[in-house]
């Protein structure tokens, strides 16, 4: 009799914690199941220019593609494999390469270890690791704002690269923040990134972007942008500028406006600590 107690607690336990989280809407698919870090089955995430592939045994592989230098001819101009971690809690992925694609001109693939080995044997340890949090379900890959005590969303994504020698190590990181701000009347969108070579000390900001907008409404009709809700909001530009490093200068340049009276749109899903962006969503394929 004691265990069937304990078992009608559980369920309990279970249906009041379904109910207190926020749900994606059902065009969007379910969240992903991921067992000790890696998804139960392969992930490929295609946008274009693009394609993310996740595989259920831990690997990870990132093809970038681009127009050649003649403009006529899509190819890949940027790659990575390598093992990843997904934590399903704090949706942070995390991807640590073993390969990159023409890291060495002409090349290809070359593996890290190649590459050390032979261009620069006085490093005796390395390491490559980028992360960002995105949330996967079964109809695609989306961006994950988390929400800042100030009242902000913000996406960051941070790469590093280790190097030891001589006993010294040292880094070279990149790093995006990427912020919306949306209260009654207007939303607003920050981005900031920073980086540092080795021989750098701090991260340097060596670009900025802004835009804001005001809004006009929220769709659907009658729609509060709260937890649990997907909301499309309709906004008149009101700013839109944006900083570049000047290399002469050794710093920001100074801002550039680009400002266009123009009506835009974002869409987003409130999940109570975190946001969705579902306006940019990617396209999710099994080719």
């Amino acid at each position: 009799m004691k265990k069937i107690h304990v078992i009608l607690i559980v369920l309990v336990v279970v249906v009041i914690t379904i109910a207190a989280c926020a749900l994606p809407p059902a065009i969007m698919g379910v969240e992903v199941v991921v067992i000790n870090g890696h998804f139960l089955t392969d992930q490929i995430i295609n946008t274009g220019g693009w394609i993310d592939k996740y595989y259920a045994d831990g690997s990870y592989e990132v093809l970038g593609h681009d127009w050649d230098d003649t403009n006529e001819e899509w190819v890949q101009s940027y790659g990575a494999r390598g093992t990843y971690e997904y934590n399903s809690d704090t949706h942070t992925m995390t991807r640590t390469a073993t390969e990159r694609w023409e890291w060495r001109d002409g090349d290809g693939w070359i593996t890290l270890s190649t590459y050390y080995t032979e261009e620069e044997p006085e490093v005796t340890a390395w390491s490559l690791v980028d992360s960002y949090n995105q949330y996967f379900t079964t109809n695609g890959s989306y961006t994950v704002y988390n929400l800042n005590t100030d009242g902000t969303w913000e996406f960051v994504y941070l790469s590093v690269l280790t190097e030891t020698s001589g006993g010294v190590e040292q880094t070279d990181s990149f790093k995006t923040s990427q912020k919306y701000t949306i209260d009654g009347d207007e939303i607003r969108y920050f981005q900031e990134n920073s980086g540092k070579d080795f021989e750098d000390i701090d991260m340097v900001v060596d670009y900025r972007r802004e835009w804001a907008g005001d809004l006009n409404r929220l769709a659907p009709d009658g729609i509060e942008w709260k937890k649990g809700k997907t909301v499309t909001f309709w906004y008149t530009e009101t700013l839109d500028r944006g900083q570049y490093w000047n290399d002469g200068a050794d710093a920001l340049g100074d801002w550039e406006d680009w400002t266009y009276i123009n009506i835009h749109n974002k869409t987003f899903t409130h999940m109570g600590d975190f946001m969705l962006e579902v306006s940019e969503d990617s396209e999710k394929s099994l080719k």
